[in-house]
């Protein structure tokens, strides 16, 4: 059954990051013009720029069939169907190496203090077993029956298992082409979250930056991830650099270096809709959900279909 959850007036996915990047794909749905600009405006790492945009040939954002999927949320609060494109909340699966490194040492999962909220869950005997909680027998056997599940089913079939201590994540907005994969996360009033569930120091960013990189690299494609703000893009910028290396503690120095040097850093939508003109107006764009919802039925009145 689909969680129904409260819609902030100012909620970034509706007013900001479905409209801008719908009007840019609708006026150039190949990329060919727009996604050099906003790649221009990144902060960081530059010289990635060239892998991501390509020959002219390579220049087709990968644009699935337009209405895949209806926001339940606003069906729910305002009993009105809007479709978008996959290319929305696209969801990617909780890195690999990331769930093997919790699993082989348990001691790594950080029981938070409200654990377990469903007591009768057929999970909680399993994970009890697994943080030692039975005894030293019990938690070894199931760390390789865990370890096990992980190698034969993999990331992909890891949704809702009990040995899974991260699950599958969200970006706002995903563009791909045949060679490149660029993530945006977009912010408005609501700030980055500094935790998730097992690992409360895990910054929201960069645990998406490494799902991004997990899903690039399947297909041995180039990729890169920016964030995009309201304002005060640098400090927000800060923020996720300031908590690479306690968001990612199962990575080398190394590793967690390389990870970052597909972050582009962060920019306003200001500077976003600045650099696409005449495509874009962040004047334009809707200034609460419910502009969202009335422009939604003003359109449906004037036939234009969804």
């Amino acid at each position: 059954m689909h969680r129904v959850k409260p819609i902030g007036i100012h909620n970034s996915s509706l007013t900001r990051v479905r409209p801008f990047f719908q009007n840019l794909l609708a006026h150039d749905p190949t990329g060919r013009i727009w996604i050099p600009e906003l790649l221009g405006e990144a902060t960081l790492n530059q010289d990635l720029a060239p892998l991501l945009v390509g020959d002219a040939d390579d220049r087709s954002v990968w644009l699935p069939e337009y209405g895949t999927w209806v926001d339940q949320e606003v069906k729910f609060h305002f009993g009105v169907s809007i479709r978008h494109e996959n290319c929305f909340e696209f969801s990617l699966a909780p890195p690999e190496r990331l769930l093997r490194w919790l699993l082989e040492d348990p001691g790594h999962i950080v029981i938070p203090d409200d654990w377990p909220p469903d007591p009768s869950s057929k999970s909680v005997p399993l994970r009890e077993e697994l943080f030692g909680r039975r005894g030293p027998e019990a938690q070894d056997a199931a760390r390789r029956t865990a370890l096990d599940a992980l190698r034969e089913g993999g990331v992909e079939s890891s949704e809702k298992k009990w040995w899974a201590f991260e699950g599958f994540t969200e970006v706002d907005c995903l563009l791909e082409t045949q060679k490149a994969v660029i993530a945006f996360e977009g912010k408005r009033t609501e700030r980055q979250s500094a935790r998730v569930y097992w690992l409360p120091d895990r910054n929201q960013v960069v645990r998406n930056i490494e799902a991004v990189e997990q899903y690039a690299e399947r297909w041995g494609k180039a990729f890169a991830f920016i964030l995009v703000v309201e304002q005060a893009a640098k400090e927000e910028e800060e923020i996720v650099l300031q908590s690479v290396e306690a968001s990612l503690p199962h990575l080398k120095k190394s590793e967690r270096e390389e990870l970052m040097r597909h972050f582009l850093g962060c920019i306003t939508w200001g500077e976003a809709c600045e650099a696409t003109v005449p495509y874009s107006d962040y004047s334009s764009l809707p200034h609460t959900v419910c502009d969202v919802v009335e422009r939604w039925r003003a359109q449906r009145q004037e036939g234009v279909r969804f």
